[in-house]
C-alpha cells in the first residue's frame, strides 16, 4: 500500500470539537475533509473490540468489564463495527491502534481479524501497536494487513518493562 500523497488522519476523531474516540468526533473529523482516522481498541472480557484510549474507565480496566456494563457506564463509547459502518459512509481510511499492556495475549488480534474480515473497506485499514508481539499474531490471523509498530521500550521476550530482555532504542 503506497500513497501519492501523505494521508489526513483524524487523531481519535476532532478531539477538538467533541469527546475523543467517539463516532461524533470522527464524524466531525471525517466531515471536515480529512482522509481518515486514527482509533484505539480495547477487548472488553466478554470479547467485544471498543474504542477508547485509556486502559480503565473510572478506575476499572476495560480488560474486566462486560460490554452491557461498559455501554451503560459509557453510552457514548462504541464498538469497532459502528467505527466500520461509519467509515463506509466517506470512504475514510483507518489507523487501528491495538491497546495493549504487558502480558499473554488476549485475543484482540484474533477479534481484530474476523471483523476486518468481514468489511468491504478493509484494504483501507491497517494494524498499529506499541506491542512488538501483537502485529506478528496479527499478522498469522490476517496475512494481508499492513503492520505499524509504533515503538514503546517494552520487552518484545516477556512484555515486561525494565527486564533484562528489554531492548534500547
Amino acid at each position: 500500500m503506497t500513497f501519492p500523497v501523505p494521508l489526513l488522519l483524524g487523531h481519535r476523531g476532532s478531539s477538538g470539537q467533541a469527546r475523543e474516540n467517539t463516532i461524533e468526533s470522527f464524524r466531525r473529523a471525517l466531515e471536515a475533509g480529512l482522509d481518515g482516522l486514527e482509533l484505539d481498541l480495547h477487548r472488553t472480557r466478554d470479547g467485544v473490540l471498543v474504542v477508547y484510549h485509556d486502559f480503565d474507565l473510572a478506575g476499572q480496566p476495560i480488560a474486566e468489564m462486560e460490554w452491557p456494563l461498559l455501554q451503560q457506564q459509557a453510552p457514548w463509547m462504541p464498538r469497532i463495527e459502528q467505527v466500520l459502518e461509519l467509515a463506509e459512509e466517506f470512504p475514510a481510511w483507518l489507523n487501528l491502534e491495538l491497546k495493549s499492556q504487558p502480558g499473554p495475549s488476549d485475543g484482540r488480534e484474533t477479534l481484530l481479524a474476523q471483523v476486518l474480515r468481514a468489511w468491504s473497506g478493509r484494504e483501507r485499514a491497517w494494524i498499529s501497536s506499541f506491542d512488538p508481539l501483537a502485529l506478528p499474531e496479527s499478522m498469522s490471523r490476517w496475512p494481508c494487513f499492513m503492520p505499524r509498530l509504533k515503538w514503546r521500550n517494552w520487552c518484545p521476550v516477556c512484555r515486561c518493562r525494565g527486564c533484562t530482555h528489554t531492548l534500547r532504542s
